[in-house]
């Protein structure tokens, strides 16, 4: 499974149908149609949806962008139904990736589109939940103890 990230219009609390409905949040339930069921109950759909390459460990938005870092999703599930789906082919290449063997990735995506802007590959995994936007900056904490920053400016590179 990959992450799905999705975007759109906040609802007007007044409109969402059930608000306090107790509901059994199951992201697998994305239909042909590309909604997600349990949202809809709620009377909200996104207006997009992206499957990125990475499992998200650090995700902040400054209104306009998203910006999701986190080490590459390399694992291959054994088979896409039942226990198949737990099982992986490449076990420990899964794990070094989760240990941040293999670097981490950071993506700046476009809340209005779900569009990927920009891609840079960083040397260490981010701090869990380790990411700041302000005044046109993205400051990253590292598991290595590094705190980065990257300006509006900065169009590619790497740490």
């Amino acid at each position: 499974e990959q992450y799905r990230l999705f975007g759109g219009d906040r609802p007007d609390s007044r409109n969402v149908k059930n608000p306090g409905a107790n509901l059994k949040w199951d992201y697998t339930t994305w239909d042909s149609q590309m909604k997600f069921k349990n949202l809809e109950k709620l009377g909200w759909q996104p207006d997009w949806s992206r499957k990125v390459p990475l499992l998200v460990r650090a995700m902040v938005s400054d209104g306009d962008l998203m910006f999701v870092a986190g080490p590459p999703n390399v694992a291959q599930p054994a088979g896409h139904m039942g226990d198949a789906r737990l099982r992986l082919e490449n076990p420990q290449e899964a794990l070094a990736a989760w240990k941040g063997r293999k670097g981490a990735l950071l993506f700046a995506v476009s809340c209005k589109s779900g569009k990927i802007l920009q891609k840079m590959r960083l040397k260490s995994l981010p701090a869990f939940d380790g990411m700041a936007a302000a005044q046109g900056r993205l400051y990253l904490s590292t598991k290595d103890g590094r705190v980065l920053c990257f300006d509006a400016g900065e169009a590619s590179g790497s740490d």
